[in-house]
């Protein structure tokens, strides 16, 4: 069973409401095949997420630590499925290329709704590809504008990168491993420790001099193939060892299967992601989002903050 938004919006239903039954019939299905499906979720899980001893089910610890994560999920699927709807028809089209690593980050989502909000009657394309293709797609022109983290390709000039955002690196690590007790993992709590991460070749600058600091350090680095934070995180639980994420990813399922997020120390733990400038024979388009982003973008306003200062709003368990 896939974890997705029909699983999650039955679930959802079913603990705001107590009751099998009625969540059947606000959803429109038959109770039998609910209770069938939200069993298949739990075992999937590996545990319960409701107590059905009484008359009005309740949740379980399992199941309030997956509620707020869940509803979160649903209003941004909801918030995509009617900024979709509202496109109708458009006149011209915008294909913005994106890195992997960029997926989820708040200011990339923020500025590709707001100028979709602005600009109605263009139709928007994300396409996200390895971080060395994006640029060679961009060059060819491919693309129309395109998102990536440093290190930027040497010809990139002052002025044709505008900075939206930094992440940090953060291990996702069980609660009973004793590193989860320290506010900060240091380079010297890492010997011997098994982290999944993603494949490095899927975008080989980022990933490349992180991955080495890590095995210099003494980690044992357990490539998973999918490109998913979702899946890299479940791995990571089965096995009960640590997962490598970033301060702005907070999978849905980290709280059902108790792990603490905790930043790690050293500066080359973080890289920014650019808007990369639009050639200029690009389609108007795209000089209409570059230009949208200068507008609401201002870096200088908000100065770059410690890894501690920006994990200070997540460093408890998610």
């Amino acid at each position: 069973m896939q974890f997705d938004a029909k699983t999650i919006r039955e679930f959802v239903t079913v603990a705001g409401l107590g009751s099998f039954s009625r969540a059947a019939e606000e959803l429109a299905i038959a109770q039998p095949w609910l209770s069938s499906r939200i069993r298949r979720l739990e075992d999937e899980l590996g545990c319960r997420l409701f107590d059905r001893s009484r008359r009005r089910i309740t949740l379980t610890e399992a199941g309030e630590r997956l509620l707020e994560p869940a509803q979160r999920f649903l209003r941004a699927a909801d918030h995509l499925a009617a900024t979709a709807k509202s496109l109708g028809q458009v006149s011209g089209t915008l294909i913005i290329g994106s890195s992997f690593a960029a997926i989820g980050v708040p200011e990339r989502d923020r500025l590709i709704e707001e100028f979709i909000a602005c600009k109605p009657q263009v139709r928007v394309r994300v396409e996200s590809l390895p971080g060395e293709q994006i640029a060679q797609a961009l060059q060819r022109g491919d693309l129309d504008v395109a998102f990536l983290h440093d290190p930027l390709p040497a010809h990139v000039k002052p002025g044709d990168a505008l900075p939206l955002s930094t992440q940090f690196a953060v291990l996702l690590l069980p609660e009973e491993s004793p590193l989860a007790a320290l506010p900060c993992i240091t380079p010297k709590a890492l010997a011997g420790l098994e982290i999944a991460v993603f494949p490095e070749e899927n975008a080989p600058g980022l990933c490349g001099p992180i991955y080495a600091s890590l095995r210099q350090s003494g980690a044992i680095l357990k490539e998973v193939p999918e490109i998913s934070f979702t899946s890299l995180e479940r791995f990571a639980a089965r096995r009960r060892i640590a997962a490598l994420s970033v301060d702005t990813m907070t999978p849905v399922l980290a709280a059902v299967h108790r792990l603490v997020a905790r930043p790690l120390q050293g500066s080359r733990f973080s890289a920014t992601l650019y808007l990369m400038r639009p050639a200029a024979d690009a389609t108007n388009s795209a000089h209409s989002f570059w230009r949208f982003a200068q507008s609401i973008q201002n870096p200088a306003a908000s100065p770059k903050k410690s890894t501690s200062e920006r994990f200070s709003i997540n460093s408890d368990r998610i």
